[in-house]
């Protein structure tokens, strides 16, 4: 077998160790470089060490040249190590020195490329990397290298290193939301669930405040006990910021907001109370370590953000809650119907869904009795809530019928179709019909009236027998029949004229059976329709009816002559007038 490439660096070894002065220091260590320059390091520091114990002046020569291959794999304390064991035999020996100089540098090089590198990547918002490499730094250097080269980096705002460490690790991010809020786990984003009903996890905003950062959007994690006093510092100016922060919503609040504004406040106010609550929870638990330094207590400051984050619950609570109701008021008094004002009503729903909501968190704990001052308020906006939910899935189950209707008709299946007009029209208020047939005529082509008419009609022409119709859609299904038994009675009594002029004419077996065949089915279906627009309960005027009446029984005397064209030799009497047109 070809030996490996290991295999033949041994084999090499082994002759140049074979052919090796072992008291010769120079050839030693020339043997001991070449092994570190294949990597073959345990042998390099055999050989060194071997020579080490030969004597005081080969000790020295061997511990230099040990330090020299450390310094070169970039151990600089196992390199510092041998070097300080010559020095401290031989203060002046210079071979040390260089090499203990030029690992300072590269070692001083590398410590500042460390801090270079953290305050890059702090720049570019990768945290977690910058904090690696600042823990990395702080870890490896020693006080020298720290004083040396603390001064010489600028970090962020001025920031000291310990400040910067504390800034970085507060900052990486929460790897399961953005900024502290996240999507709704129980309506995916929507603000509403399946069946049109408003989320009440989220209170119709789709979005949640993270519990696992407390709405901080920020990985907290434990933290080595030398870096808790910076970091304290950094939580604590943090809590009061966003403490303020919630002052100003409130500020805000007494004045005007636009609609998209307030709906933005109500969601600020609730990351900012979890996020201050969050740091202060942090503070709490680094005051229980009981390190050198010493914490205030933080109770006062969190029942201070509470008192004021309840505050806002009730203000925005009230203001969202009025919202919803004017809303509610202006599409319950407008000309269109509810589902024509879909989007109004799942506005004001929504608005008095984020109310409640908010009301909710005015309460220290869930089952906590309301505050006297909104106790009624948010009994009455539940009420409203409750009827504008039944109001949208109303309008959602009418949607999805319509919805269902088109797809059964588009493809053909025209029973289906019906069923569900029947269904739609028999649970849908006027108004919300007339919204419909809008959307029919820009889809189809068809009022939603005409739309069932067609269906109906088909249906009945397949089957002989048109079936109970609903008071929606009579008129213009009376309208469909009455034109279509005008259109098959004229057919037929062109082809029952063309009979008798070949009679007439002496041609009479001339007549084709296909004329005669077609001339009395066109007969029949105008009979079937006229006799049907006689059964519907629609009211008709005496003279109309007579008029259908005369057209059916002349539809039946050209059906009796069809049947009978062909038996009888000479042609019957003739049928009488044209039916008067409807």
């Amino acid at each position: 077998m070809k030996a490996t490439g290991q295999e033949v660096l041994q084999d090499e070894y082994k002759a140049r160790l074979g052919k090796l002065d072992k008291t010769n220091a120079d050839a030693v260590v020339e043997l001991a470089r070449w092994c570190s320059s294949k990597k073959l390091f345990t042998e390099a520091e055999g050989l060194l060490k071997g020579l080490a114990a030969q004597g005081p002046d080969k000790f020295i020569r061997a511990n230099v040249a040990l330090g020299e291959m450390e310094f070169d794999r970039k151990r600089f304390d196992v390199a510092r190590g041998y070097l300080k064991v010559v020095l401290d035999k031989e203060p002046g020996n210079l071979d040390a020195k260089i090499v203990m100089d030029a690992m300072t540098r590269d070692e001083n090089d590398a410590f500042q490329k460390l801090l270079t590198d953290a305050v890059d990547l702090y720049g570019h918002d990768k945290f977690e990397q910058a904090l690696a490499k600042a823990e990395s730094f702080h870890s490896r250097a020693t006080p020298e290298n720290s004083k040396l080269l603390l001064g010489k980096v600028a970090f962020p705002n001025g920031m000291t290193f310990d400040d910067f460490i504390a800034s970085a690790r507060l900052r990486i991010p929460c790897p399961f939301c953005k900024e502290g809020a996240r999507v709704c786990p129980v309506c995916k984003g929507k603000g509403e669930l399946a069946d049109g009903a408003v989320c009440s996890e989220c209170g119709a905003a789709g979005t949640v405040v993270c519990d696992h950062c407390g709405g901080t959007g920020v990985k907290l994690g434990d933290a080595p006990d030398w870096e808790l006093a910076p970091m304290a510092r950094v939580l604590e100016q943090w809590a009061a910021q966003d403490a303020q922060e919630l002052q100003k919503i409130a500020q805000s609040l007494a004045g005007t907001l636009k609609d998209e504004d307030l709906t933005a406040a109500g969601f600020k106010a609730q990351v900012l109370a979890g996020r201050a609550l969050r740091w202060l929870d942090q503070l709490d638990a680094i005051g229980k370590k009981k390190i050198d330094f010493t914490l205030r207590s933080f109770t006062r400051d969190r029942e201070d953000v509470q008192a004021r984050f309840q505050g806002l619950c009730v203000q925005l609570g009230q203001l969202f809650g009025k919202r919803g109701e004017d809303s509610w008021a202006r599409t319950e008094t407008a000309d269109s119907g509810l589902l024509a004002q879909d989007k109004a009503v799942r506005g004001a729903r929504d608005d008095l869904a984020r109310a409640v909501y908010l009301y909710g968190h005015a309460r220290l704990k869930p089952r906590d009795p309301y505050p006297p001052l909104i106790a009624g308020a948010a009994d009455k906006d539940q009420k409203l809530l409750a009827k504008l939910n039944l109001v949208v899935e109303h309008n959602v189950k009418l949607l999805k019928a319509y919805d269902l209707a088109l797809a059964n008709f588009r493809r053909n299946d025209l029973g289906s179709t019906l069923a569900v007009q029947v269904d739609l029209v028999n649970h849908a208020a006027r108004q919300d019909l007339d919204f419909l047939s809008q959307r029919t005529t820009k889809e189809i082509n068809w009022t939603l009236a005409d739309w069932m008419a067609g269906c109906r009609f088909e249906l009945g022409k397949q089957k002989g027998n048109f079936g109970d119709t609903t008071e929606y859609e009579r008129p213009a299904f009376i309208k469909r029949l009455l034109g279509e038994a005008d259109a098959m009675a004229a057919k037929a009594d062109t082809g029952y004229q063309q009979m008798l002029n070949a009679a007439g004419n002496g041609r009479r077996n001339m007549v084709s059976a296909g004329l005669v065949h077609d001339t009395r089915i066109q007969a029949e279906a105008a009979r079937l329709y006229d006799r049907a627009v006689l059964v519907v309960p629609y009211p008709l005027s005496g003279d109309k009816r007579q008029q259908i009446n005369d057209q059916i029984a002349y539809m039946s005397k050209i059906i009796d002559q069809c049947n009978q064209w062909f038996t009888v030799p000479q042609p019957g009497p003739t049928p009488g007038p044209n039916p008067i047109p409807h």
